[in-house]
């Protein structure tokens, strides 16, 4: 029997094969920045109490509202909140409690305040700073686009981190990413 994880790592890759269009048209990117966010989720987790199964889903889905069927500039600005649209129908097929399932709507819909939620935000974050083909696409797709600092802009997100885990982790990745790309 398919494990939760696997089901939502799954339809992960399913959704952004179909809709690739707000991943740069190549739907590896975000897939394996889903994951990534993952691998730094748990990293940021260690010794805080909570729902690994759930992070780890929540993880997966961060972004899997850039998979719905709108214009660009509205999964740019609305992507966090369209995540239960995407998932709603395999929603079903993930087995936990009430409780839990409603927490996981919630995220889906930009809702959560949960801890688990805070740590796959702080590790959106992390994960962005650590691949570079990601920042590549990024500045690619908005040099293109007219889209001016989008770059700086995501740098300035060392500024939202949360957690103090994840503070420690980002500043090696920060530095190098500002360096990189000649940012303040």
């Amino acid at each position: 029997m398919e494990s939760n994880v696997k089901k939502a790592d799954r339809f992960l890759v399913e959704a952004f094969q179909t809709n690739a269009s707000y991943s740069f048209s190549d739907p590896q990117i975000m897939i394996l920045h889903s994951r990534l966010v993952r691998d730094f989720a748990f990293q940021i987790a260690k010794g805080i109490d909570c729902d690994s199964e759930l992070l780890e889903i929540m993880a997966l889905w961060h972004d899997i509202g850039k998979t719905y069927n709108a214009k660009p500039d509205v999964l740019r600005k609305k992507h966090n909140e369209l995540g239960y649209e995407v998932t709603r129908n395999i929603l079903f097929e993930i087995k936990i409690s009430k409780n839990r399932k409603q927490n996981l709507i919630q995220f889906l819909k930009a809702r959560s305040h949960s801890i688990e939620s805070t740590i796959v935000k702080d590790a959106d974050i992390l994960a962005f700073f650590a691949d570079l083909h990601l920042q590549k696409a990024l500045k690619t797709w908005a040099d293109a686009n007219n889209i001016e600092n989008e770059l700086q802009r995501k740098a300035d997100k060392f500024y939202d981190l949360q957690l103090p885990e994840s503070k420690r982790l980002a500043e090696k990745l920060y530095q190098k990413m500002k360096s990189r790309w000649g940012l303040k």
